[in-house]
C-alpha cells in the first residue's frame, strides 16, 4: 500500500503525554542519527499501515514524535549546517552541497567538545566531512560512499571505548538515489508482478529520466517507489543494530538520542523527483524523534517545529546555554511536559547556474509557514496554500481570495529571501565528480 506523504497528517493523532522529570544526575551522551533523502510516509509511526520502518517505529514509541517538522532546504550539506547550527541557510551561507562551511561558524561539536565531551562523527557521505561539517569532531570516519550498515561498524566500535559523556553524529545515505536492487525491493517486485525497466535498480541517469518523462505509468512510479523503500528498509536495519549497540555499550538510559530527516524526496507528486530544488511538502516535512531519558516517552507533538530547533533543543538539556542566539528555538518544554506555542518557519531553495533539472520558475525560491498557511514565493510570483485543508498543495488560494494576512507573509518571505549567486563557485575535478554521479549538476 503506497501512502501519499502530505495527506499523513490526517491520520495522525495529535497527542502529547505527560513527562517525568529526568533523575539521572551525570552528564549525559548524545546520539545524533541524520536519515538522508527520508521521507515520512514510510513509517508506522506517521500513519502508514505497512510501514516500512519497524525498528525506527519502536523506537518512536519510547521518545517523542514531532509530527510536522520542517527541513530548511532540501539538499544535504546545507540542511545539516542548519540543524548543527541553528540557523537557516541566509544566515549560515551554506546553500548547496558544492559550499563549505565557514570556520567561523561555530557548530553543535565544537561546543560539545569544548565542554569535554569526546565527539565522533561517522557518516555515509564523507564529503559531508570534508566540506566542513567535521568542525570539532576528534573522531571522523570518510571512508567512502557506503551503506548505513557498514557505517555502523566504526561506530560502534569508537563508542564502545568512551569513558567520558561523547557526542555521536552517525549519518545514513542509503535511501538517496541512486536505488539498488535490494532483496527487500525484490519481493516488492514479485508481489507486483513488475518487469518493468527498473527490475535491477535505477541508477541516477534512470531516476532523473523517470522525472522528466511524466507522466509516467503508475507502474513505473510504483516500481520507483519499491525501490525507494527497499533503501529505506536496508536504513532501519542499520539504525535497529545500532541502537542495540547503544544499548549494549553505553548506558541508554543516559544518551539523549536524535533522529531526524535532512529532507525528503519526491517521486513522482507534482510531476517531479528528487529533493534539492523543491519546496514542496515531500520535501520538506521530516521525521524527527527525541529521546530524552526519564522524559516523555511515547509522546507526540503536534506543533510545527523545524530543523533548525534540534540544535538549541540539545543545548538547553544538557544545561548549555548557545554562545550565539540560534535561529530556532529550543524544544526542551516539551519535555517538561510544556505545550509548545506555535512557530513561523522558512525553508528555501538555490538555482545552479549550470543545471538542467531545475526551470527557471523554480529558481531560488523561498517559503513560509504560519498557522495552516504556506506561501512560496518564486522570482515575483506568489502563491499561498491552506496546507490544514489541502495537505497536498493542490488548490492554490487565488490571488482574489489572499487576505491582508497573505501579503503580510509575502512581505516577510520578501524580506527573507537571500540574494543569490546563480553561478556554481569553482569546483575541483573530485568535487565536480561526486555532484554530477548524485545528479546534482550536469
Amino acid at each position: 500500500m503506497q501512502v501519499h506523504a502530505a495527506a499523513l497528517v490526517s491520520l495522525i493523532p495529535f497527542v502529547l503525554f505527560g513527562c517525568a522529570e529526568n533523575s539521572v544526575d551525570a552528564p549525559m551522551n548524545v546520539v545524533i542519527v541524520t536519515l538522508d533523502t527520508m521521507r515520512v510516509d514510510p513509517f508506522g509511526t506517521y500513519g502508514n499501515p505497512g510501514g516500512h520502518t519497524p525498528a525506527l517505529d519502536r523506537f518512536a514509541s519510547q521518545a517523542t514524535v514531532f509530527e510536522n517538522a520542517l527541513t530548511s532546504i532540501g539538499t544535504t550539506l546545507p540542511a545539516h549546517a542548519s540543524l548543527f547550527s541553528g540557523t537557516y541557510p541566509k544566515t549560515h551561507g551554506v546553500r548547496w552541497n558544492g559550499d563549505h562551511v565557514s570556520e567561523d561558524m561555530l557548530v553543535l561539536a565544537e561546543i560539545l567538545k569544548r565542554r569535554g565531551y569526546a565527539t565522533g562523527a561517522f557518516v555515509s557521505k564523507p564529503r559531508l566531512l570534508e566540506n566542513g561539517l567535521g568542525q570539532g569532531f576528534d573522531a571522523q570516519d570518510v571512508d567512502g560512499l557506503r551503506p548505513g550498515i557498514e557505517t555502523n561498524v566504526g561506530a560502534k566500535q569508537w563508542m564502545s571505548q568512551q569513558t567520558k559523556p561523547f557526542f555521536l553524529w552517525i549519518h545514513y545515505f542509503d535511501a538517496h538515489s541512486p536505488y539498488r536492487l535490494s532483496t527487500y525491493a525484490k519481493q516488492g517486485f514479485a508481489r507486483q508482478a513488475y518487469a518493468g525497466p527498473y527490475i535491477q535498480g535505477a541508477s541516477i541517469h534512470q531516476f532523473y529520466k523517470f522525472g522528466q518523462e511524466i507522466p509516467a505509468t503508475p507502474e513505473e512510479t510504483d516500481a520507483i517507489r519499491t525501490l525507494y523503500d527497499g533503501e529505506v528498509r536496508a536504513v532501519d536495519q542499520a539504525f535497529d543494530d545500532l541502537w542495540k549497540a547503544v544499548e549494549r555499550f553505553q548506558d541508554a538510559d543516559n544518551t539523549i538520542v536524535v533522529v531526524v530527516a535532512d529532507h525528503g524526496q519526491m517521486l513522482g507528486e507534482h510531476d517531479r523527483v528528487g529533493h534539492g530544488f523543491y519546496l514542496w511538502n515531500e520535501v520538506l516535512w521530516i521525521p524527527l524523534f527525541i529521546r530524552v531519558p526519564g522524559q516523555c516517552e511515547g509522546g507526540r507533538v503536534s506543533t510545527r517545529v523545524g530543523i533548525v530547533d534540534v540544535f538549541p533543543t540539545v543545548l538547553e538539556l544538557l544545561g548549555i546555554d548557545a554562545p550565539t542566539k540560534p535561529e530556532g528555538r529550543s524544544l526542551a518544554p516539551v519535555f517538561a511536559g510544556k505545550s509548545l506555542p506555535p512557530g513561523t518557519y522558512f525553508a528555501e531553495c538555490r538555482a545552479l547556474g549550470n543545471t538542467k533539472i531545475r526551470t527557471e520558475e523554480e529558481a531560488n525560491a523561498v517559503a513560509i509557514f504560519n498557522g495552516h498557511t504556506k506561501g512560496v514565493l518564486k522570482a515575483e510570483t506568489f502563491t499561498a496554500y491552506d496546507v490544514s485543508a489541502d495537505p497536498d498543495e493542490q488548490h492554490p488560494i487565488s490571488e482574489e481570495r489572499q487576505s491582508l494576512r497573505h501579503r503580510r507573509l509575502r512581505a516577510r518571505l520578501e524580506q527573507y529571501r537571500p540574494t543569490f549567486d546563480n553561478e556554481i563557485g569553482p569546483l575541483s575535478p573530485e568535487e565536480r565528480q561526486h555532484l554530477e554521479a548524485l545528479g546534482y549538476i550536469r
